[in-house]
């Protein structure tokens, strides 16, 4: 007879995997911070890769821009205009190139703090 209720209502195991099963449906406070505090531990390699690419293509365009610019001066003091010119249609071709990127990725990198304190600052004005 118990054997027919448990198959009909469920054991008691049944029931335990139920209740965890609506448990983990609904995400309280704290369990949002853990999942938070793992998700910033597993994306950290990828934030130290993001600053690495960050740096490679800054470096490459700073290089270029100030290559150019030592080039510039030097031909402005010879007076060479040649060297001034091709000097000109470097840097152009330098922020041609990799202008944007340059400016995207600075974007990024200090756009997500000030949009976060922004959002924390309006907070508390609503709050006040």
């Amino acid at each position: 007879m118990f054997k027919l209720l448990g198959k009909i209502f469920g054991s008691q195991s049944m029931i335990n995997a139920g209740i965890s099963g609506i448990d983990k449906a609904v995400y309280s406070a704290e369990e949002k911070a853990d999942y938070h505090l793992k998700f910033l531990a597993a994306y950290e390699p990828f934030k130290l890769a993001q600053r690495l690419l960050a740096l490679l293509v800054i470096s490459v365009y700073l290089f270029v821009f100030l290559l150019a610019s030592v080039i510039m001066i030097w031909g402005s003091i010879n007076e060479n205009q040649v060297w001034i010119d091709t000097t000109t249609s470097l840097m152009e071709l330098n922020n041609d190139t990799l202008g944007w990127p340059v400016i995207t990725i600075l974007a990024f990198y200090f756009a997500g703090g000030t949009v976060n304190s922004i959002r924390q600052m309006k907070k508390r004005q609503s709050n006040a």
